[in-house]
């Protein structure tokens, strides 16, 4: 996940999308790039006192200070190419440990005040201090549905628990964001509407091309770390080599690059249909098998399955359902 999460990390740590992620996900535009903060993205909790203290570290993805009207808070965000079923826990102790940190450098400032009362000076901690509220948003690229717990309790056995006790057990729910799943992506203002999209759509090439037609303005001038991101989340780094051919002055045009890259596709996948076919005997030399090939390649390449014209070489049970799929 190394060269994932740096380029997501790069790409959310701008500030537009960053609120435009966190306006969409709670439904409300309260957010401006202008009202966040840049925030040390390291956390670190200590425990225990002089020689027995150890220290807990911990590194999110992205984090930033938002104000809200007069109040602020501490918003994380935690990439995941693949399902953490450890998540609950992970998102407690990275918001645990950003209310520790906080508490230090409260006590840290607090010791250099006077007229603290008893209580007060021994947790050096004032009656009306407060500290930030934190939230962790969890977003997930994976092609697979989530089906991790979605908070404390989801990974807890607490069947035989009686209620009185568990009702003493605090609950933990996580912010999950499913990337490939969410609904309404026309809400972003940013290329996340771009990005989001295409991860959605990118399952199905009729899908993703009729996203991408209608969002041409969006594709004709992306963001080099949009391009690289859709890049690596889908795993088509064939559009990296088209990548500088279409250069613009306000990005890259990955509409026209995906043109190419398709185009090549088909030119090649006829190539090395027709050779392997000749080679291994599958068209067998004879003018009518020859052309029921030829037919059917030609049927393939106006479905969009360039990439599929090398199977019929391999397998021959794959050529028979293709022939009478295309009633070739």
């Amino acid at each position: 996940m190394g060269e994932t999460n740096n380029l997501m990390q790069q790409f959310l740590s701008d500030n537009e999308r960053f609120a435009d992620l966190i306006n969409v996900y709670v439904g409300k535009d309260m957010l401006k790039a202008s009202d966040l903060a840049e925030k040390d993205s390291q956390a670190t909790a200590r425990a225990g006192r002089d020689q027995n203290v150890r220290t807990l570290g911990k590194y999110r993805d992205v984090v930033r200070k938002a104000a809200i009207g007069m109040d602020f808070v501490l918003i994380g965000i935690e990439n995941q190419t693949e399902i953490n079923y450890a998540m609950p826990i992970r998102a407690l102790m990275y918001d645990a440990i950003s209310y520790d940190d906080q508490l230090r450098t409260i006590m840290k400032q607090n010791k250099k005040q006077k007229g603290m009362s008893g209580a007060e000076f021994l947790s050096g901690f004032r009656k009306d201090d407060k500290v930030i509220p934190v939230f962790t948003l969890v977003l997930y690229y994976g092609r697979e549905k989530w089906n991790g717990a979605l908070d404390l309790y989801g990974i807890m056995d607490l069947r035989q628990m009686p209620q009185e006790v568990r009702s003493l057990i605090h609950n933990y729910p996580i912010n999950l964001l499913e990337v490939r799943k969410f609904g309404d992506v026309e809400r972003f203002q940013t290329d996340l509407r771009a990005v989001f999209g295409f991860l959605k759509n990118s399952r199905t090439k009729l899908k993703l091309r009729r996203f991408i037609n209608e969002h041409q303005h969006d594709f004709e001038k992306l963001n080099e770390d949009a391009y690289d991101v859709i890049v690596q989340l889908t795993d088509t780094k064939e559009l990296i080599a088209y990548k500088e051919r279409y250069k613009v002055e306000r990005g890259y045009n990955m509409c026209k690059a995906i043109d190419e890259m398709i185009e090549d596709g088909k030119k090649q996948g006829v190539s090395q249909g027709i050779s392997q076919g000749i080679s291994q005997g599958i068209i067998k030399g004879q003018a009518k098998g020859e052309s029921r090939i030829l037919n059917l390649i030609a049927a393939m390449l106006a479905d969009n399955c360039a990439n599929q014209i090398a199977r019929l070489t391999t397998n021959d049970g794959f050529l028979q359902e293709m022939l009478l799929k295309y009633n070739i």
